[in-house]
């Protein structure tokens, strides 16, 4: 007891507030059968406030689905699905056939000057396939002389390039030809 004494006086001499806080009856006092009786209260004022709901028409139900759809989450999805779908359908119709670039691909050598092919051919001789050129050559001759690929040259243009040549053989390589 004594010692409970040393600590009230301790407790009033540091803290005179807390002391007489000490005295004083404890905070807040529950009405008897409080706890007992709150969980049905709260539930009376739960059914009286939510009244029972209506049956939906069937307007209301789409304007829900409607609602319901228009999500970001779907919203992007049907965005992204359409999107695919388009770049698809775009990417098929540009895809052009075999048959449809053989024509384009006639027309525009017939267009080429004579001297931009000879350049080309000498140049690349060595990429050209053989079999190609014989292959050429064979449907140029079935078809008519319009339609070759490359164009033929004239007598005159075939002796300047004769004499061009026979200027420039050494007499060594002709030697190794034979």
């Amino acid at each position: 007891m004594k010692h409970k004494d040393e600590l009230r006086e301790e407790l009033e001499r540091l803290s005179p507030f807390l002391a007489k806080m000490k005295c004083e009856k404890e905070g807040f006092i529950v009405p008897k059968d409080y706890f007992k009786a709150l969980p049905n209260e709260v539930l009376n004022k739960v059914q009286q406030a939510v009244p029972m709901p209506e049956q939906a028409s069937w307007r209301d139900k789409t304007v829900l689905f409607f609602q319901n759809i228009w999500q970001p989450r779907y919203v992007l999805a049907i965005a992204s699905a359409l999107a695919i779908l388009v770049v698809a359908v775009c990417f098929i119709k540009k895809t052009p056939s075999k048959q449809e670039a053989l024509p384009v691909a006639t027309v525009q050598a017939a267009d080429i000057p004579y001297e931009d092919l000879h350049e080309y051919l000498t140049d690349n001789i060595e990429d050209i396939d053989e079999e190609l050129i014989v292959e050429a050559n064979l449907g140029s001759k079935a078809t008519s002389a319009k339609t070759s690929i490359v164009p033929q040259p004239t007598t005159e243009e075939l002796e300047e390039y004769l004499d061009d040549v026979i200027d420039e053989i050494d007499p060594e390589d002709l030697e190794d030809l034979f």
